[in-house]
């Protein structure tokens, strides 16, 4: 990493979670400056403040990983004081708190990004190349289950990326959603199916678990004469056409493997975060909309509460 003149004052709100190791790259490289961080018990090496006001006056910019600190006043205030801000998790916004939040950001005239940390992946990057025009999408997100699965939703957690890429592959507005879900273990949802009707005549299928017997992470893309699969476990993509894999997936699969940026979905999510920040960095300082925006997220937050909307009226606990 080359060395930077412009230096971003960075602040950090709350317990952070985010790679120490990542952030250290780039303050060595000189594009990031971590001036403090407020809100926790464990600094994790970083100075502490005791005073919220005092951070955001010595920063340019905040990260925010802790969902204490991912409430709309909080990120409200940051970008009030025209503090730009990058949020890993927006799921406890509401719709109209995530548009208020959008017209503040054009108002102040900064940058807010929220993590679809999917739309970092190497794969993911390819297959929007593609400009595809599927007509029929299946998406399966299954989590092998843990005695962590009781904080896990099965929709803020693990269908929500999937939705954001049908979204953006599909490129036409949801005509109809319909959902039902089954709780085998839980009191809520822990297997859920959404189907996702588009006015191009696209429809796409979700399905996600949290009680699988191991992890699965895949979406396939079926358009005339030709068949697209994306596992972003292991970061493969495959193209048939006619029902053959092509010399293209293979040179795809090449360029995958090549890259550094990720490997591995789950082992590799600080490479992840450094490409999240590296985007964060080089949207403030050249004035560029972040891959990840507030309308984005919006979209996809839409998607996701009319599915949960679906649920309630659907799901009935064992």
């Amino acid at each position: 990493m080359q060395k930077n003149l412009n230096s971003i004052k960075i602040g950090i709100l709350g317990q952070s979670n985010l790679s120490a190791h990542v952030l250290s790259k780039f303050e060595k490289a000189g594009s990031l400056c971590i001036t403090g961080i407020h809100g926790t018990r464990n600094p994790g090496g970083y100075y502490h403040l005791d005073s919220c006001e005092e951070l955001i006056d010595m920063s340019d910019a905040f990260l925010i990983s802790d969902l204490a600190w991912s409430d709309f006043a909080s990120i409200s205030n940051l970008v009030k004081n025209s503090k730009h801000v990058y949020l890993e998790n927006a799921c406890l916004l509401t719709i109209g708190e995530i548009k208020r939040l959008g017209s503040l950001a054009t108002e102040a005239g900064v940058i807010v990004q929220l993590g679809l940390k999917h739309r970092y992946h190497k794969v993911y990057r390819i297959l929007k190349s593609y400009e595809l025009k599927p007509r029929i999408i299946e998406c399966s997100r299954f989590m092998k289950f843990t005695e962590n699965a009781t904080s896990i939703s099965v929709i803020s957690d693990l269908m929500m990326h999937d939705i954001d890429v049908v979204l953006t592959i599909a490129g036409s507005g949801v005509k109809a959603i319909s959902a039902t879900g089954v709780g085998q273990i839980y009191d809520d949802p822990d297997v859920v199916n959404a189907r996702i009707e588009f006015y191009n005549g696209c429809i796409a299928n979700l399905s996600a678990s949290k009680i699988s017997i191991k992890n699965v992470h895949k979406t396939q893309f079926f358009q005339n004469n030709s068949h697209y699969t994306v596992n972003f476990l292991d970061q493969s993509f495959k193209i048939l056409k006619n029902g053959i894999e092509t010399d293209e997936s293979k040179d795809v699969m090449e360029d995958v493997v090549n890259d550094s940026l990720l490997l591995k979905e789950n082992a590799d999510s600080a490479e992840i975060f450094a490409k999240e920040i590296e985007t964060f960095y080089h949207c403030i300082v050249e004035n560029n909309e972040p891959d990840a925006t507030i309308d984005d997220f919006l979209n996809t937050k839409l998607v996701a509460d009319l599915i949960c909307d679906q649920l309630e009226r659907n799901y009935k606990s064992k």
